[in-house]
């Protein structure tokens, strides 16, 4: 009986020891965790920004295919399930024009949003939305803006087959910039718009870049207020884009949100960085909150350098995975997957010699991510990533590799103590000295 318990105390304490070991190991995703990686270059410079996946189990992307330094396209691209490319497309004119983000809309095709210097008024950027067929050919495109800087950031598509578009402009508003959100028809046609400042209306500069459709049919949009150093900003408005309340979350210095999701309690959690608290120059910064918008609890995630957090979802189990970069370090991706008070379960970095980072994140399965990132060898600031190459990443949970590797362990552990076990029998005395002693260290 004691030799049975031994057994079991020494498996379990094996494989509680090898699971800790891969969760709280090296700061680079390991080679096993690492399912496939694809890197793609363009003409001359290439960024990727957004991906999805689709019905196939394949994935569509869009980003950038830099020309030159004062005209870039918009690119949109498709890979089958292992991150191969089958087609890409670009769109665009003369000048500088971006995608920021890419939908599925319910006909089978896809949407990107984003900005255009090509086209619209007076040579500044206005909000770009394009709409194409399932092969990436262009059905239409809309401009929208007016004398000055316009941007749009992030989009969704509503239930009567409309577009709701999110992110900058300086032409309409209280502030310097505001916070923009267009709806479109399913043409692209404005039907109406709305500008949102922050606290203090009239802020000098108000931004947002995430928009999602709420559960009340509503929209939430997240980016940053300014009122000195920037905080984070959350407004809630209704279908018709009237604001219903807006919040603010931040410190003495700078706090931005890049992403947002509506959790499963109904409330909203945002990612992106701060200055203001955390353990480096600049941390991940992961905020939750009730569904009226206030806060119940942050965390933030990083070393001694800057990170930051350009990607979040909310896991199928509840938790949230966060994508962005680091510099503590190497100038690397970095991955941050937490339990559902936000408390960090695993990380990991991603990257070569030149600097990478991480822009948007999806969950293919219940342990497994695919990753958009960019690769520049340019002097960067990590939250304007200028791009050399895209890159598509998939990992998985190291739990997944933990309990195979444990399965694999347990029966040579057995075996080498069932062979021991044969060897003590012939030595009953020393044998039992043996096994009381391990009992007693247990």
């Amino acid at each position: 009986m004691s030799f049975v318990l031994f057994i079991f105390i020494f498996l379990f304490f094996s494989s509680r020891l090898l699971s800790i070991n891969q969760v709280n190991g090296g700061d680079e995703c390991s080679e096993n965790q690492i399912d496939w990686v694809h890197h793609y270059s363009g003409q001359v410079k290439s960024g990727g920004s957004s991906i999805i996946q689709t019905s196939d189990g394949g994935f569509v992307g869009t980003g950038n295919d830099y020309l030159d330094d004062f005209n870039d396209d918009v690119l949109l691209f498709k890979t089958d399930s292992e991150g191969l490319m089958i087609w890409n497309k670009t769109f665009g004119g003369t000048d500088s024009d971006r995608a920021r983000e890419v939908i599925k809309t319910k006909d089978g095709g896809f949407a990107l949003a984003g900005s255009t210097s090509s086209f619209g008024c007076c040579g500044v950027a206005s909000m770009y939305l394009i709409k194409t067929d399932s092969e990436g050919n262009k059905e239409w495109e809309g401009i929208y803006g007016g004398l000055y800087y316009d941007a749009a950031y992030s989009l969704v598509q509503t239930e009567d087959n409309g577009f709701v578009l999110a992110g900058f402009t300086n032409s309409f508003g209280a502030g310097q910039y505001d916070a923009y959100l267009i709806k479109t028809d399913s043409m692209g046609i404005m039907e109406w718009n709305h500008t949102y400042s922050g606290v203090w209306s009239g802020t000098q500069y108000d931004g947002a870049y995430d928009v999602i459709q709420t559960h009340d049919g509503g929209f939430a949009l997240a980016g940053f207020t300014s009122f000195g150093y920037p905080d984070m900003f959350l407004v809630k408005v209704d279908s018709e884009g009237e604001e219903e309340w807006i919040k603010s979350y931040g410190g003495l210095d700078s706090d931005t949100a890049y992403a947002i999701v509506q959790t499963n309690d109904n409330g909203f959690a945002l990612a992106g960085f701060t200055k203001a608290v955390g353990s480096g120059e600049s941390d991940m910064l992961l905020v939750k909150t009730d569904s009226d918008g206030q806060m119940e609890w942050y965390q933030t995630y990083g070393g001694p350098e800057y990170e930051n957090a350009h990607a979040l979802i909310q896991t199928i189990d509840g938790g949230f995975a966060l994508a962005g970069s680091t510099s503590s370090g190497d100038y690397d991706m970095f991955f941050v997957k937490t339990n559902s008070t936000g408390s960090m379960e695993w990380n990991c970095t991603y990257g070569g010699e030149n600097a990478d980072g991480a822009f948007s994140l999806i969950q293919t399965s219940n342990i497994s991510y695919v990753i958009l990132g960019s690769s520049t060898t340019e002097p960067v600031e990590l939250f304007t990533l200028n791009n050399n190459e895209f890159w598509l990443l998939k990992i998985k949970d190291p739990s997944s590799i933990d309990k195979t590797t444990s399965n694999l362990a347990a029966p040579l552990i057995l075996s080498i103590l069932m062979l021991i076990f044969y060897k003590l029998k012939n030595k009953k005395k020393e044998g039992f000295r043996l096994l009381n002693y391990f009992s007693s260290s247990f």
